[in-house]
């Protein structure tokens, strides 16, 4: 989005590195940082790898709705705050999608357990 908004490019109004930065650097931050610590869960086989994801996510939404608050007082060029409102509704959709697969799993975990400890009639 950046270069596309440089000069002579295709997104107009252009943007600045720094209007760029502010608005959206701590969202490419924390998804770095997301991505690192599902990798090291996943690859330490962590049992918290089920629910880092939902605390990254909703804290990446609150993020996104101060970006949209801090695009309107810089006066953003619509297609970034578009952008941005766009990212808010990606990012709660997938929460949705995580909290609905930890409710799965924890219904999972409890079947398994009640089917464990029921007798065996034989």
């Amino acid at each position: 989005m950046l270069f596309g908004s440089q000069k002579g490019s295709f997104l107009q109004p252009q943007m600045s590195f720094i209007s760029f930065a502010v608005l959206l650097g701590p969202y490419f931050l924390l998804l770095s940082v997301q991505v690192l610590t599902e990798m090291l869960t996943w690859h330490w086989q962590s049992p918290v790898w089920l629910v880092t994801p939902v605390i990254y996510e909703a804290y990446r939404v609150l993020q996104l709705m101060r970006a949209l608050k801090l695009g309107a007082e810089m006066t953003s060029p619509a297609w970034i705050m578009h952008t941005v409102r766009g990212l808010v509704c990606w990012w709660v959709f997938i929460l949705g999608v995580q909290l609905m697969r930890v409710a799965w799993f924890a219904g999972f975990s409890v079947r398994k357990h009640e089917q464990e400890r029921a007798p065996v009639n034989g």
